[in-house]
C-alpha cells in the first residue's frame, strides 16, 4: 500500500512539474507597425500606421492601443469626378482575445487635405477645390499577432471599406 501512495505522490508531482514547465505567459507586443488597404465603391484607401500598446488588463484579454500614421484617401461620388487626399489616420483599437486571434475594433479620424477634380462630367456644374476634410474611421475585424513580437495579419470591414493589413510587431 505504502508503494502505491508513493507512486501516486510521484505521478503527481511530476504532472505539476511538467505543467508549470509548459506554462506560458502571453503578452502582446508593446509597438506595431502596419501597412493596410482598404476599398468600398466610393472609398478606397492606403495607409501606414503605427501602434502603441497603453492599456492591458491583468488577465491579458483586453488591450488598447493608440494609432497614427499616414495616409492616402481617394473619394468618389455624384458631384466630382474624384477626390485626392494625403493625410494623417488618428485612432483608437481594442483587442480581444488570447493568444494569437483577436477581436478588434478601430475608432478615429482620417484628416487629409483634398483637392477635388471636375472634369465637367458631374450633375451640379464645377466642384474643383482644396481643402482639409476628417473622415470617420471606425472598423469591426479580425487579428492574428504572433506573442512576443512577429507578424500581424488583419482582416477588417468599416465605414471606409473593406480591407487587409499586414505589419510586424516589435
Amino acid at each position: 500500500m505504502k508503494k502505491i501512495i508513493s507512486f501516486c505522490l510521484a505521478s503527481a508531482m511530476c504532472i505539476q512539474s511538467i505543467k508549470a514547465e509548459c506554462y506560458f505567459d502571453p503578452e502582446l507586443s508593446g509597438v506595431n507597425f502596419q501597412l493596410e488597404a482598404a476599398s468600398v465603391v466610393f472609398v478606397t484607401t492606403a495607409l501606414v500606421n503605427i501602434e502603441a500598446k497603453f492599456y492591458s488588463t491583468g488577465s491579458e484579454n483586453l488591450h488598447l492601443f493608440g494609432r497614427v500614421g499616414f495616409g492616402y484617401a481617394e473619394l468618389s461620388s455624384f458631384t466630382c469626378d474624384r477626390s485626392f487626399a494625403l493625410g494623417v489616420p488618428l485612432g483608437l483599437t481594442m483587442l480581444t482575445g488570447q493568444w494569437n486571434h483577436h477581436f478588434e475594433i478601430n475608432g478615429g479620424a482620417f484628416i487629409g487635405s483634398f483637392s477635388a477634380r471636375n472634369h465637367d462630367s458631374t450633375l451640379f456644374g464645377k466642384c474643383d477645390y482644396v481643402g482639409a476634410k476628417i473622415l470617420p474611421l471606425f472598423d469591426l475585424g479580425y487579428r492574428y499577432q504572433d506573442l512576443d513580437g512577429g507578424i500581424i495579419f488583419r482582416a477588417k470591414a468599416g465605414l471606409l471599406g473593406v480591407g487587409i493589413a499586414v505589419g510586424y510587431a516589435f
